[in-house]
């Protein structure tokens, strides 16, 4: 999946429809190269060329934190865990950060339950209970890494998507500002120069 992938599915998941989404990034690209054009041919490149490779990292970090959480998802599934009826999401496969937080929780519901409401250190070594104990824990930080993944990768994702933000705002509203900006500085220095070159022009001779 590439890059416009990713973008297409984020659009068409905002706005509801994987194909209009489509449209929409279709027009934001085509606008922010006509805009790029328009500005590069008006001499104001740094702008431009700023917001062009702020969109291409946002992009990259967006893709790639997608990839991430896909990742994680794909780890949880494939492990085929169902939360039991007592946990605070019933009977649902682990597959996301509710339903892994779900599962964490009641494991260690069931741990302290086990172990009469003390932890594992708080245990004696030849507690039988023990072990269950840490086997619980080993579970339990499988799930919260999976937690933590899903949201390291959304921020990511979000970090990803500002940057973009920023690119575009720098092609369509910075070089188009410095762009008549620049137009309006040229416009008055040229009136000056006419004005100023009207008040050198010599006086007439008398005859």
């Amino acid at each position: 999946m590439t890059v416009f992938d990713d973008l297409k599915n984020a659009m068409g998941d905002l706005v509801g429809d994987p194909t209009l989404g489509g449209y929409l990034l279709g027009g934001v690209v085509v606008g922010a190269f006509l805009v790029a054009f328009i500005m590069l041919s008006g001499k104001e490149p740094v702008p431009v060329i700023l917001g062009i490779v702020f969109i291409a990292a946002g992009a990259y970090m967006f893709s790639e934190g997608r990839a991430a959480k896909a990742e994680v998802r794909a780890a949880l599934i494939a492990e085929q865990v169902t939360t039991p009826e007592d946990a605070s999401i019933p009977n649902a496969l682990v597959q996301d950060p509710a339903t892994a937080q779900a599962q964490a929780d009641i494991i260690l519901t069931h741990s302290l339950t086990s172990s009469n409401g003390k932890t594992y250190s708080q245990m004696e070594r030849t507690d039988p209970a023990r072990a269950t104990y840490l086997n619980g824990v080993t579970l339990r930080t499988a799930l919260n890494l999976a937690v933590m993944g899903f949201k390291v990768s959304d921020l990511v994702m979000g970090l990803g998507a500002f940057v973009v933000v920023i690119g575009v705002s720098n092609i369509a509203l910075l070089a188009p500002a410095l762009f008549w900006l620049g137009a309006g500085v040229q416009e008055e220095a040229r009136v000056g120069a006419r004005k100023q070159a009207r008040t050198q022009l010599p006086a007439p001779s008398g005859s």
